[in-house]
């Protein structure tokens, strides 16, 4: 009944032979490249933006949370193909949760919370139009992500500045020449 389910939700989302050749290329560009816009604008942030830092070190904890979640062991190699659940969808999802679960504590993120959002629909929706994964690829990648940003949530009073003190630390070593010169914010 599930696969069932499953089957006529990506039929019914699924590309058809005959779809426009614009449609196709949106949906790659989707499935492919739009991930690195969220990704580009947390380095910047991190790097011109020490205020942000907080958020980015949720943002990066429930990203390793949620992708450690979808990981299983594979005793019997096979060529890689798609995965249960999108790990594309399970990143992208985990970023806009993580800004989402916080719009009440910086509220300036309101915008970007949204637009995260919006990309993370499109390349969950585009994975599945170009047939990469099924709807349930999609729809529990979206559920561990919830669940990652809930917990995460859930214990960062408790572990919270640590977390923000080692990953800054970790950043002033990698990064020190770049903090000395200006290039980068201490």
């Amino acid at each position: 009944m599930l696969s069932d389910l499953n089957y006529r939700l990506f039929m019914m989302i699924n590309a058809a032979a005959d779809a426009p050749h614009f449609m196709i290329t949106f949906a790659i560009l989707c499935a492919n490249y739009l991930i690195y816009l969220p990704i580009l604008t947390i380095i910047y942030l991190w790097l011109r933006r020490p205020i942000s830092r907080e958020i980015i070190a949720k943002i990066l904890l429930v990203i390793l949370v949620s992708l450690s979640l979808t990981t299983g062991t594979n005793f019997l190699f096979h060529a890689e193909g798609n995965s249960f659940p999108s790990k594309h969808t399970t990143f992208i999802f985990a970023i806009a949760f993580t800004l989402f679960f916080n719009i009440k504590h910086h509220p300036q993120q309101k915008i970007a919370c949204l637009i995260t959002l919006i990309i993370a629909l499109l390349i969950g929706w585009s994975r599945i139009y170009l047939g990469i994964h099924w709807p349930f690829d999609i729809i529990f990648a979206i559920i561990i992500s919830l669940i990652s940003t809930y917990l995460l949530n859930y214990y960062w009073p408790k572990c919270g500045k640590l977390t923000v003190e080692i990953i800054s630390c970790i950043y002033r070593i990698i990064f020190f020449f770049f903090i000395r010169f200006g290039i980068t914010k201490y």
